[in-house]
């Protein structure tokens, strides 16, 4: 009996800890300074964003994976699978693909909705030089990850892979577009 009092006290004090100390303290007094010389500030925060990474820890576990899908097994069209496998890889290893997975888990955890935005940059990449002796350079893809509010389209269309427009809203340094 004495093992159970204490046990009750415990659940009491964790209790008390948790529940009506917390609440207490963000209706009173939502920010305080504490430490010697009140250097340091003192707030409570609210959980959800723990528990949302913690969610999204477990729901981007698994990497993402690409593969090329050929429709018929000759030897050519096998060939041409091996290398866009190849090049899918290098791409996401290059785009840094685990960091923006979770972004884009966030987004669509958070707001329902997220978007990988896929473009072309003709600048960057190896340099080479064509036919003439000029320097060229290769050209690289670059993925990002859009924000639901920077991602205008049709939302009354229905299926959002079938939209027959969308504008994407993005912000660029000036001293890559000089």
């Amino acid at each position: 009996q004495f093992k159970d009092r204490r046990t009750n006290y415990a659940i009491e004090q964790i209790w008390e800890r948790n529940t009506r100390n917390y609440y207490q303290n963000i209706l009173n007094d939502p920010m305080s300074f504490t430490g010697q010389q009140g250097e340091m500030i003192s707030m409570s925060v609210p959980k959800a964003r723990k528990l949302v990474r913690e969610a999204i820890a477990v729901i981007t576990k698994q990497k993402l994976k690409f593969k090329s899908v050929m429709r018929t097994s000759d030897y050519s069209t096998w060939v041409d699978g091996k290398l866009s496998d190849a090049i899918i890889s290098e791409i996401l290893r290059k785009q840094k693909m685990d960091e923006k997975q979770d972004k884009l888990a966030e987004y669509a955890y958070i707001l329902g909705t997220s978007f990988l935005w896929v473009t072309w940059d003709s600048e960057k990449g190896k340099s080479f030089q064509d036919e003439m002796g000029l320097p060229q350079k290769m050209g690289q893809a670059e993925i990002r990850v859009k924000h639901p509010n920077d991602v205008y389209y049709d939302y009354l269309h229905g299926d959002i892979e079938d939209i027959p427009w969308y504008t994407v809203r993005h912000k660029m340094n000036k001293w890559d577009l000089a």
